[in-house]
């Protein structure tokens, strides 16, 4: 099968990140975070606070987040088993600004080496978009996918949408996702048995 995979959320915990960086964040800036700025847009921060967060923190989860555990053995693990993998990630998307520090040539640079650094193989990388004619949807039917793993709902609900089923990397905002099509799962080991349950249907 050809195998579609997010990165952020997914081959690492952004979640966990999120709660670490913006905890030092926080501290560092003296700001008072909400109790469920996880599930807040911007972590309930002032635009200009959050684009200052996003400006330090972002271009250091792309380098230095590690990947989730098992990750480098699961896929190494599904390409034995002839499993194509195509990396899918919107981490492109809008980052050609003037004003923005962080452009998409150097983020599409960093997540190249993150992948060389960590040992995680892949067959082909697609950086997405989240508006325009380029989304995941769009992107995912182009590819052939026939499995996606994500965890923005958003992107899952567009994924279904174009006919694809999609395995959700389990996090605070998507633990409830009751879309038709959809296999929810908590950790790469997760991920690996629901490719080989759906792959024995196919």
């Amino acid at each position: 099968m050809i195998l579609g995979i997010d990165i952020d959320g997914c081959l690492n915990d952004s979640e966990r990140w999120e709660k670490e960086s913006l905890i030092e964040f926080s501290k560092k800036n003296q700001i008072k975070l909400p109790e469920d700025y996880l599930l807040i847009k911007h972590f309930g921060l002032d635009d200009d606070i959050y684009q200052t967060y996003m400006n330090e923190y972002f271009p250091r989860m792309v380098r230095e987040n590690p990947p989730r555990l098992y990750t480098k053995e699961v896929l190494y693990a599904l390409k034995r088993l002839g499993h194509t993998l195509k990396i899918i990630t919107a981490r492109d998307a809008l980052r050609d600004k003037d004003d923005e520090p962080y452009k998409g040539y150097m983020m599409k640079r960093d997540t190249l080496n993150w992948f060389d650094q960590n040992g995680i193989p892949y067959d082909n990388i697609t950086f997405s978009s989240t508006t325009g004619d380029f989304t995941k949807g769009t992107v995912c039917k182009e590819e052939e996918i026939d499995i996606m793993l994500d965890d923005d709902i958003k992107n899952i609900e567009e994924i279904v949408n174009a006919g694809i089923p999609c395995i959700i990397m389990k996090n605070i905002n998507n633990q409830y996702c009751d879309l038709p099509n959809t296999y929810l799962v908590d950790n790469m080991t997760g991920y690996y048995n629901t490719v080989i349950k759906l792959s024995k249907l196919w």
